[in-house]
């Protein structure tokens, strides 16, 4: 079901026409510096930005018109304008391109029978139920990409994309797509010539080959974490939920938000329900649900690993990592003639060969930075 796109926020007593959501936010909205960001208030009456900070909401604004609510459940995902201009982010630190990441995939045909016999998957029946396949990677396969682009845009010259892929099954069609950290990705490269570079490798290519692509789609997901959520969640009127109250955690592995939209809206249901009950839709009687979501497992889990943000962002995870890991696998498990040596040998003289090939490797696997990186990662 598509959804509706909302103005504004109808605020009680308030004359909606005066200013616009996008008022409310700087110039620096779309730079990605966050900690730029400040209310433009120098047009507006003191009285008026009182009202928007503080004032009850009463329903939204679509098209001009006004639909009035005794609550309003704000789940507008990352890009998150209401939450921004509305007063729930005080310090507007939510949105910039620090901790935003996007993903974009596309869908290929292929047919169910094609699927089953390159795949291994199982249609199901009575007794057996369906089986699929899913994949994910840590993509290195950017340098090329990325040097050329430092070369015509130097101010992002050092930027490498930190960048994941995946592909899975579906019944008759396969998805398959990159995710991105957006502060890592230099200018001159686009999300869909990184996408084409994933598809085109060796060991992609051939699962996808003869397909027909019947479907794009793309999606911007906050894994910022617990330092930059939004400030308030609540408010006379309204909550927040979702990828919008920046529900989302991500170990590189998995990234899970659609549970905590579900259970953050089954909360926020809930408490809504009794307050319409008592007729009390004031901050403090909502605030239940920050009490409740406090004390979910959303919040335990965002707790528990909130120290994940950062090792994703090391640039390591993207570059020597993954390269080091594949290598590695590969000797170790591989028949190749050889005598055989031990994984701790075996390691030792990759990270040699790889420290004498290439300077910046040289500085990321050294030992302290390796210490560094072990004890970032140990809790994912």
């Amino acid at each position: 079901m598509p959804g509706i796109k909302i103005d504004q926020l109808n605020i009680e007593g308030l004359d909606h026409t005066s200013y616009t959501a996008r008022d409310l936010t700087s110039p620096a909205e779309d730079s990605g510096r966050g900690k730029n960001q400040k209310w433009r208030i120098s047009n507006f009456d003191p009285e008026i930005v009182d009202a928007i900070r503080n004032g009850k909401i009463r329903g939204i604004v679509q098209d001009g018109e006004v639909m009035t609510s005794n609550v309003v459940v704000i789940a507008e995902g990352s890009n998150s304008i209401l939450t921004r201009s509305y007063a729930f982010d005080s310090m507007i630190h939510a949105q910039d391109r620090h901790g935003i990441i996007l993903g974009v995939k596309e869908v290929i045909h292929l047919g169910e029978e094609e699927i089953n016999s390159r795949f291994g998957c199982y249609s199901g029946d009575d007794e057996r139920p369906p089986s699929g396949m899913a994949m994910e990677a840590a993509l290195a396969i950017f340098d090329d990409m990325a040097e050329k682009a430092w070369e015509e845009y130097p101010v992002t010259a050092g930027l490498v994309p930190r960048a994941g892929g995946w592909l899975y099954t579906n019944k008759d069609t396969l998805s398959i797509g990159v995710v991105i950290q957006l502060d890592s990705l230099p200018s001159g490269i686009h999300t869909y010539d990184m996408l084409a570079a994933y598809k085109a490798h060796p060991a992609i290519a051939p699962l996808i080959r003869g397909g027909e692509t019947v479907e794009y789609g793309a999606h911007l997901v906050p894994e910022y974490g617990l330092d930059r959520m939004p400030t308030r969640l609540v408010r006379d009127g309204a909550v927040v939920i979702g990828d919008a109250a920046g529900l989302v955690y991500s170990n590189g592995a998995v990234i899970q938000g659609q549970n905590y939209s579900i259970h953050s809206g089954k909360l926020a249901a809930k408490v809504i329900a009794n307050c319409i009950g008592s007729g009390d839709f004031s901050e403090k009687a909502l605030g239940q649900y920050k009490k409740d979501l406090d004390a979910s497992y959303v919040m335990r889990d965002l707790k528990r690993f909130k120290t994940t943000a950062k090792f994703l962002a090391d640039d390591a995870n993207y570059t020597w990592v993954p390269k080091f890991m594949g290598t590695m696998f590969n000797r170790v498990v591989r028949e190749i003639g050889e005598e055989k040596i031990t994984v701790e040998k075996q390691a030792m003289r990759l990270r040699k060969e790889m420290r004498r090939k290439d300077r910046k490797t040289k500085k990321g696997m050294g030992l302290l930075n390796l210490i560094r990186l072990g004890m970032m990662g140990r809790k994912l």
